[in-house]
């Protein structure tokens, strides 16, 4: 490997960077960033040899430069123009790239310590995207403008070529300033983002009239909602009992029901019986789920509800159809053929026994068997009662 191989990895690697930031489109940021980075690039490219490339040689370079500045500061006026802005930045990105391969030209040139381009791009490669911190990114700046000023008094360079070294160093320090400056921008952008979206999720979550909670796998809560801290600290239910979400039994089951989903991986719900604070017979219904976040990472994720009066109605509903079917499978067997006596009129039972028709009744029905007499009977065995249809004499019964 030669001695410009790794130097232009990392060049490659620097100038992709700054091409992306160059091209990113934050309108909020771009005015600020942009102007910052093309002052200094201009002020690069106009102390730069091969800006004389574009104009005619003459007798005072330093005039020559000054034009070329003249030139460059306006295209950064022009830079702010929308229409021209993606053209702009590619002239400045081209900038970018010229003045590091003059750096590596030099250094084939024996005009530029191999040591310190090397180390230089390093830092600027390597640890540049670690500078998020506008404070930690301008004492490297500072860092890396001094060594600049050491190799360029030290090293016998002519005033134009020390100043370049120098003004690049700088216009090199304010694209990792800029960067820097974004990067933390954006970190606090995506923080407060984050923030807006959990407020959203709490905001949703405690309009739920249930306890809802969410913790880590250590036990670190992460969410609850309204309900479940009203409920944590024995606040009031909506039935006006006091809450019982923290008694031993529903705590014991709920340690349990997260053990088993975090064993098994799946959803868990069971009912949970036991006597409030009221002495009142109470059930609690508990779902727990242990998902796996991207991260690889386990939380709890539960929902505790007050069940007590769909128990009940659900217990007096099946009470009510067992009734029923029981009172159907009466009504079905009376509705059979009833084997009767046909002199005594007794009914002979599953048993086998013959029994009285009214005792027979009285048995399989709730009816109750009352005596009278039909107006038939009652004209042929009461001929005189005819008056009082209907209604049976005395001591006849």
């Amino acid at each position: 490997m030669s001695r410009l191989d790794v130097p232009s990895e990392l060049t490659r690697t620097l100038a992709r960077r700054l091409v992306a930031f160059l091209h990113a489109d934050d309108d909020e940021a771009s005015w600020a960033t942009r102007a910052l980075i093309c002052l200094g690039v201009c002020a690069y490219v106009a102390w730069h040899p091969l800006a004389r490339v574009m104009m005619p040689q003459g007798d005072d370079p330093f005039v020559e430069r000054a034009v070329v500045g003249m030139v460059c500061l306006t295209l950064v006026a022009l830079s702010f123009w929308a229409p021209l802005r993606r053209q702009l930045d590619l002239f400045v990105a081209g900038s970018i790239y010229l003045g590091t391969f003059h750096h590596l030209w030099l250094t084939t040139r024996n005009q530029l310590s191999p040591a310190y381009l090397l180390a230089h791009f390093v830092l600027l490669g390597a640890l540049g995207p670690l500078l998020v911190s506008l404070r930690a990114t301008a004492l490297y700046g500072l860092v890396v403008t001094a060594a600049s000023g050491v190799v360029a008094l030290d090293g016998g360079f002519d005033r134009a070529l020390r100043l370049e070294l120098v003004v690049g160093t700088l216009a090199l320090m304010a694209v990792t300033t800029a960067g820097a400056w974004r990067a933390n921008k954006l970190a606090l952008s995506g923080r407060r983002q984050l923030e807006r979206v959990g407020l959203f999720f709490k905001n949703l979550v405690d309009v739920l009239p249930d306890p809802v909670f969410a913790r880590a796998a250590d036990g670190g809560w992460h969410l609850t909602n309204d309900a479940f801290d009203r409920s944590l600290h024995g606040g009031q239910s909506e039935e006006g009992a006091a809450s019982t979400f923290t008694a031993p039994e529903v705590v014991a089951a709920l340690e349990r029901f997260e053990a088993l989903a975090m064993a098994t991986e799946r959803p868990s719900e069971r009912d949970v019986a036991f006597t409030g604070l009221d002495g009142e017979h109470r059930v609690v219904s508990l779902k727990v789920a242990a998902p796996r976040l991207r991260t690889g990472d386990r939380i709890v994720v539960g929902l505790l509800r007050d069940v007590t009066a769909s128990r009940r109605m659900e217990a007096s509903l099946k009470a009510k159809v067992e009734e029923l079917e029981r009172a159907r499978t009466e009504v079905r067997r009376l509705k059979g053929l009833l084997p009767i006596c046909m002199h005594c009129g007794n009914i002979r039972g599953e048993d086998g026994a013959w029994k009285p028709f009214e005792r027979y009744v009285k048995e399989h029905t709730e009816a109750q068997v009352s005596h009278g007499l039909c107006d038939h009977c009652l004209d042929a065995r009461y001929p005189l009662g005819a008056q009082g249809k209907g209604q049976v004499p005395p001591g006849s019964a």
